[in-house]
């Protein structure tokens, strides 16, 4: 895994560490579920920001997988799905991002030579 994932990672850590650290014994409230998804779109803005400094990054793929995390933080905070089914989710999607196929790369690259041209 190089840096720039582990970069991403911190970033979501934290950010889990921010919600559930400084609100985990507050009484459960319409405005601490609306601070929850503020925090979440911050980690999702944030992430965007450290793909966008690597310019051989597919920003597009990158930001489905971290916009599919997200989203899956946003609807366990606001209450859609539970902590199970969002960590069921997420394996999921982990399995997916490793064993997906590209169609493009999966092909042996077309030959050239000199007379192609």
């Amino acid at each position: 895994m190089n840096q720039l994932w582990l970069t991403i990672l911190a970033v979501l850590f934290g950010g889990s560490i921010v919600k559930y650290g400084v609100f985990k014994y507050v009484i459960f409230s319409p405005v601490v579920t609306v601070i929850m998804v503020i925090i979440d779109l911050l980690v999702l803005g944030v992430c965007y920001l450290v793909l966008r400094r690597y310019p051989y990054i597919n920003v597009k793929e990158s930001m489905k997988f971290v916009g599919a995390v997200m989203a899956l933080e946003i609807m366990c905070d606001i209450g859609i799905i539970t902590g199970f089914i969002r960590d069921v989710a997420f394996f999921a999607l982990i399995a997916w991002a490793v064993f997906k196929q590209n169609r493009v790369s999966s092909r042996p690259p077309r030959q050239r030579h000199k007379w192609h041209k």
